[in-house]
Order: C-alpha cells, then sequence, then structure tokens
C-alpha cells in the first residue's frame, strides 16, 4: 500500500509517460543508493582530507585533493539525484510521436565519406611517429608510462617511477591533463607494450597517439554525416573535405593531447541537437548532453562555449515555446539532461578545480596581453591552421602565412576566397536555422567571451583553446561549396562546369591544405633530435649499449631526457660542473642540451653563458620547431675531448 501511495506521487499516471518515468525512476534510485553507500563509507576520512593534511602542517597530496573533493562531488550529485527524482512527474514528459523523415544515404555518399576518411588518414600517419614535445612528453611521464631517468648526476643509475592511476586522472597541476584522454592514451600504451614488449619508460609515440587519430578520425566522419542530413549530402562531402586536409585538424587529430575528443563532442553536440530540435525524443537529448559532457571533460576551457551555446539554445526553446511550437517539456528536457552531464562532470573534475586555480593564480605562462596580433593569428589558424605571424623568422621550414604571403604574394587571393565561401556558408547555415544557426552564432560570441574575461584578468588566452571553432568552420566551408556549385550549376554546363567546381574548391580549400601538407612532416619541436645526434638512435635502441662508453648528455628545460635516460638533468650549475669532471675523468665526450631558451636563461643564466662561451663549449646543433622560438633546441659538445660518437 504504501509502495503504490509513494508511486502515485511519483509516477505520472499516463502510461506513456509512466514507463519512460519508471526508467528514469531506476537510475535516479541507483544513483542515490550508491552514492550514499559512498557517502557513509568515506565520511570519516575523505571530506576531511585536506583540511586534516593542512591542520598537520604537512603538504596537501593530491590523494588528499582526490578524497575530499570527489566526496564533495558525490554528496552534491547525492542531493541532485534527490531532487531530481521528488521532481520525476513534473519534468519526465511523455513519448514523443515523431514522423520525422530522414533523407536515407546514398551509396555514392557514403563512398564519397569513405574515400575521405581514407584521405584524411593518409594525411596524418606519417604524423604520428613525430617526438613528444611539451604536455604530450609531460603527459607521456606522468601519467600514462612513467619516469625512467638518473639517480644522481654522478652515476649512470636509473630510477624507474611507474606512473600511478591517480595522477593518470587527477594530476593537473599544469592545467594540461584532460582525463579522458589520458585514460584511452595509457590503455593504448599498455597494449602496445603488451604486444611488443615495451622496455620500462620506452616512447611509442604512436600508440599514445591513436586514441587522438581514431577520435579524430570518427568526428570528421560524423560532421560529414550530420552536415549531409543538415545542408545536403554533398554539402557533407565537402566540408568533411574542408575538414580532412585543415592544419589545425592534421595537428590535433594526431597530437597525444583532448583536443581531437573536444571536436568529437562539438560535433556531437550539433549532431544530436539537430534531431532533438526536430523530434524532441530524451534519446536524442540525451545524445547532446553526451557531447557536452565530452567537451568539458576533455578540455576545461570549453565552459566558455558550453556557457554561450547552451544560453542560446535556451533562449530559442523559450522563444519557440512563447510562439506556441513546442511543448513546455521542450525547455526542461535539454535542461535536465546537461543536468545530468553536471552530475557525471563533478566527482570527475572537482579534484581539478584547486589545481586550474593555482595555475591561473600563479603561472607566469598564461599571463599577457591579448592584442591585434593575438586576433591575427586567430585568423591564421582558422583560415589555414598556423600562425598569421612568423615567430620563427631563423627556421626557413617554419610554416605562417605572413611568411606565404611574403614569398607569394599572389596567395593572396586563396585566403580572400576562403574567407568569402566561410561567410557565404555561414549565412546560409543561419538561414537554414535549428542547430546549425545556434552553432555559427555561439562560436565567434564565445571567443570574444573568452577574449574578454581572460583579457579583463591580464591573463593570456591560448589560441588552441579555441579549436572547438573548427567544427563550424567545416560545415560553413562545406555549405558555402555546396551553394557555389549550384550557382556553377546553373550556369555552365558539364563539363566545363564541374572543372570550375574544381577550380573554386582548390582556390578556397589551399591555405589549409597547403599547412596541412606540410604538417604531415612537420612537428612542433624535436626533441629527439640531440638524443638521435648524440647516441645514433632514442633508448633502448641505443649504437652502442656499453654505457661506459656512451658519450655523457647533459639537459635542462627539454623534453629530451624522455627519450634517454643517461641524460643528465641539470638543475644547477654544480650539476654542469659535476658533468664537466665526468667527462674528464671518464674520457667521455659531454654534450649538453635545452630549449626554451627565454626560460633557461631567467632560472639557468649561469649554465647557458657557460655553455655559450666559445672557448669551452662548442655549437654541436640547433634543432628547430615550428611556430615559437621556444620550441628550438641546442645542443653543445664540450671542447678538447675524445672525438664525438
Amino acid at each position: 500500500m504504501v509502495l503504490d501511495r509513494i508511486s502515485v506521487w511519483l509516477l505520472p499516471a499516463e502510461p506513456s509517460r509512466r514507463t519512460i518515468a519508471i526508467r528514469f525512476l531506476c537510475v535516479l534510485g541507483a544513483v542515490i543508493v550508491t552514492a550514499a553507500l559512498f557517502l557513509i563509507v568515506t565520511v570519516d576520512h575523505w571530506p576531511k582530507a585536506v583540511a586534516a593534511a593542512e591542520q598537520s602542517g604537512v603538504k596537501v597530496k593530491l590523494v588528499d585533493l582526490v578524497h575530499t573533493w570527489t566526496w564533495i562531488g558525490v554528496a552534491i550529485d547525492f542531493f541532485l539525484a534527490i531532487g531530481l527524482l521528488v521532481t520525476l512527474r513534473w519534468w519526465v514528459g511523455g513519448v514523443v510521436n515523431s514522423n520525422l523523415l530522414t533523407r536515407k544515404p546514398s551509396r555514392s555518399f557514403k563512398l564519397g565519406l569513405l574515400l575521405l576518411l581514407v584521405l584524411a588518414f593518409w594525411i596524418r600517419v606519417p604524423r604520428m611517429g613525430r617526438g613528444f614535445y611539451n604536455d604530450e612528453a609531460h603527459n607521456f611521464v606522468r601519467m600514462t608510462s612513467g619516469e625512467l631517468r638518473h639517480s644522481s648526476p654522478a652515476t649512470d643509475d636509473f630510477v624507474w617511477k611507474p606512473a600511478k592511476w591517480v595522477d593518470t586522472l587527477w594530476y593537473n597541476t599544469a592545467g594540461n591533463n584532460s582525463q579522458p584522454h589520458s585514460i584511452l592514451s595509457r590503455l593504448s600504451y599498455k597494449a602496445w607494450r603488451r604486444l611488443f614488449g615495451g622496455a620500462d619508460g620506452e616512447v611509442n609515440e604512436g600508440s599514445v597517439r591513436l586514441p587522438a587519430l581514431v577520435v579524430g578520425l570518427g568526428g570528421l566522419l560524423l560532421l560529414g554525416v550530420c552536415l549531409g542530413d543538415i545542408a545536403g549530402p554533398r554539402a557533407g562531402q565537402l566540408g568533411m573535405l574542408a575538414g580532412a586536409v585543415h592544419g589545425w585538424h592534421v595537428r590535433y587529430s594526431t597530437e597525444a593531447r583532448g583536443y581531437s575528443l573536444l571536436i568529437l563532442g562539438v560535433v556531437m553536440m550539433l549532431t544530436f541537437l539537430h534531431q532533438a530540435l526536430r523530434t524532441g525524443t530524451w534519446r536524442n537529448w540525451l545524445g547532446y548532453a553526451a557531447g557536452v559532457l565530452i567537451c568539458v571533460w576533455s578540455f576545461n576551457g570549453s565552459v566558455y562555449f558550453l556557457a554561450v551555446f547552451n544560453a542560446l539554445l535556451l533562449i530559442q526553446q523559450v522563444l519557440r515555446w512563447h510562439r506556441g511550437e513546442l511543448y513546455f517539456d521542450q525547455i526542461l528536457r535539454p535542461l535536465i539532461c546537461c543536468l545530468f552531464a553536471v552530475m557525471v562532470a563533478l566527482p570527475l573534475m572537482l579534484p581539478h578545480i584547486p589545481q586550474l586555480l593555482r595555475v591561473l593564480n600563479e603561472w607566469d605562462s598564461i599571463k599577457g596581453g591579448m592584442g591585434a596580433a593575438w586576433w591575427t593569428d586567430v585568423g591564421g589558424y582558422l583560415i589555414a591552421g598556423c600562425r598569421w605571424l612568423d615567430g620563427q623568422p631563423d627556421n626557413p621550414l617554419n610554416v605562417s602565412v605572413s611568411r606565404m604571403l611574403a614569398s607569394h604574394p599572389w596567395s593572396i587571393t586563396f585566403f580572400a576566397v576562403n574567407i568569402g565561401i566561410a561567410i557565404f556558408g555561414s549565412v546560409r547555415l543561419i538561414r537554414l536555422g535549428g542547430a546549425a544557426r545556434l552553432m555559427v552564432i555561439a562560436v565567434p560570441l564565445s571567443i570574444v567571451l573568452a577574449w574578454a574575461l581572460m583579457s579583463r584578468k591580464g591573463n593570456y588566452l591560448h589560441h588552441w583553446y579555441l579549436v572547438y571553432a573548427l567544427p563550424w568552420l567545416f560545415c560553413a566551408m562545406g555549405t558555402g561549396l555546396d551553394a557555389v556549385f549550384s550557382i556553377i550549376e546553373k550556369r555552365f554546363p558539364r563539363p566545363r562546369g564541374l572543372y570550375l567546381q574544381a577550380v573554386v574548391a582548390a582556390w578556397a580549400l589551399a591555405p589549409s591544405a597547403y599547412v596541412g601538407w606540410q604538417f604531415r612532416t612537420l612537428g612542433k619541436q624535436d626533441e629527439r633530435a640531440a638524443v638521435i645526434a648524440v647516441r645514433g638512435a632514442i633508448y633502448p635502441h641505443y649504437r652502442k649499449t656499453d654505457h661506459g662508453t656512451q658519450p655523457l648528455l647533459g639537459a635542462f628545460w627539454c623534453n629530451s631526457v624522455i627519450y634517454d635516460p643517461l641524460s643528465v638533468i641539470i638543475r644547477e650549475p654544480a650539476d654542469l660542473e659535476t658533468l664537466v669532471q665526468r667527462s674528464k675523468n671518464e674520457h667521455r665526450p659531454l654534450y649538453v642540451t635545452f630549449s626554451h631558451r627565454s626560460f633557461a636563461e631567467s632560472f639557468l643564466p649561469d649554465v647557458v653563458k657557460r655553455l655559450e662561451n666559445r672557448s669551452e663549449f662548442e655549437p654541436s646543433g640547433v634543432f628547430y620547431g615550428q611556430e615559437e622560438a621556444q620550441f628550438t633546441s641546442y645542443l653543445f659538445r664540450l671542447r678538447d675531448q675524445v672525438s664525438p660518437p
């Protein structure tokens, strides 16, 4: 009797609504029970972990942050689930009887997407083996593999520290841990080691980057399918072509970071929202929320875009409801689904918050102004996939828009056509309405919002934080080219019309395709080069196996050490002096490498000055990086020692 009264109070009476409500009731009930058990079992230690560490005067450890903030996240979820449960009958709604007719993809459309997928794969594969740099190298050591390095500058002994899963999930003191990518890359790397027997600390870039490649290609394919449904099959194929060759997408679908997942999340939002706005079903709204979750889970900085996009969606739904175009439940469903996404994200991501706040408050790398040069570079990344300004004039292979225009002034026509097609396509998408319109409006607004808020705090917004704009750009290019093709078809017969279409497409995609092609063989930074120059190969494939006859290699402000555990990290001038004395006593050549010159000169000025004193050391190699001078690596050799290997 009591259960009957509770069910009458919680569940709607209508059979169709009652069926849906029971499903949500089961899920929410499971969440409440699981959360309650977790909170009860951990209440004595977890919520007090950070406070206990601070009171005892010891350093707050990562595990303390995880315990306290995960407990808080689960507690919030517990009360949110109760709130959703007791209000279930008011927000659950009923079954939407949608007779939506979707166009079935033709064989030619499917074949076209498949060929474009092969093209995208072919362009990206050569990048998979490029050396790690910066965040890639840091995450590989801390979150994927572990660290193998010298125990002391005076010996050749190794120390092996395997990566911990708590770090893989929650270590984020540099603000660069994309949890889902860290999990996938670690699993992929472990699978490679089991299959091929990799050594402790051995770097295999392809296995770590494989999740990014698969996700990137999957996102491109989904974008082609979605745009084909929104604007037509040809627009879908052309939009996927724009993404397949675009330099920025080529980079971020082949780098061991979370931006490939971010792009997939945006495409999922667009795909499921397009269907949800027409069907109104829970399934499509939940798919949209899954895209929101992937966006924020893969990259915290997507909150600007998500805030703007969801605000515009809410405004649109309210206006449509006011005009009588939909029922009120179509306002509640996206709100409830996004709340589900927040509930999943809370226990996963709250331990990141105090670490991110510390980064924002203390790190100088995110401080700076964003003036005209910043906006110009944003345009370069969107149009072509590289900076507009040339940040590496000494590098003969550096890729930038300004360098392209200086070498070939007539190429300005490529950029003009590219911009014109993107604007034309954006206007057409706005006229099509629905999810496409929201995307076109939300992306520029979110960029301006992020710029304004970061500028106000004196922070610098890195350009790659705006990579969520790529799906909008590809949709605009595909739709714009499709519209131009339609005009050509009406005015020019075949084969002349086909020739003109090919010329327009080549002209519009030339800037991004050129950069994408260059990036096939150009990495952002070559951290392996110094090790290969000294050892002949990277660890464990050294040309020589006798450590006692190997040259000594010192390194600072670079990630070359992940490719050679024999290398000694120089943390102070005394470490360099120890290496010099070892070189003389053991009759072994000494090499020293570093990059990030500005930081190296700031933290170890005496070491840099000593290396560049031509009387003691001599230059042995300069290995250029892309876009910024900090990615150039330098190699020096101690003079008057035994011959190099």
